[in-house]
């Protein structure tokens, strides 16, 4: 009889890791469905098809044989890959907290060193001019400011 009890126990310890294995996949498929909404919102429906390759899912060479995409466009360190994504996120919605931008810094592949990523990433957006912190809503991309060309001016005919 112990013998059976053995194999009842095996098979409760397998269903305990299926279940884990079932919410991981879980968690990725909802990481996927976020990353394929944000691209059909930066580059519409029908373009969205052009990202889904088979590469994407196979594995790739070491990294050493293949320069990544920031590494070709001359963006290898990692503040700027961070301020390159981070910048691809606030064009997409207008406001995105430090945690919805790391979740998504890394899922482009880009590790994110130091103690806590959600510091990290706030200390190289608030160093740049180019991104403004909201405590409530997240960050943001500052404002253009007016250039002179821009601004009114008292070329037209006057009141006087």
């Amino acid at each position: 009889m112990e013998n059976a009890t053995d194999i009842y126990a095996r098979a409760a310890a397998e269903l305990v890791t299926v279940d884990e294995q079932i919410s991981a996949l879980e968690k990725r498929r909802g990481a996927l469905r976020e990353f394929v909404d944000l691209g059909r919102k930066l580059y519409g429906a029908q373009d969205v098809a052009v990202f889904l390759t088979p590469e994407l899912f196979e594995p790739s060479p070491p990294a050493e044989s293949k320069p990544n995409r920031f590494q070709a466009a001359g963006e290898a360190s990692m503040k700027a890959r961070i301020l390159a994504l981070s910048r691809q996120v606030l064009t997409a919605q207008n406001f995105a907290h430090t945690t919805q931008l790391v979740e998504f810094i890394e899922s482009n592949g880009v590790h994110i060193t130091g103690a806590n990523k959600n510091t990290t990433v706030s200390v190289i957006l608030s160093r740049s001019e180019e991104f403004v912190s909201d405590r409530s809503r997240g960050w943001s991309l500052a404002a253009e400011e007016k250039t002179p060309q821009d601004a009114a001016t008292s070329a037209g005919p006057s009141a006087a």
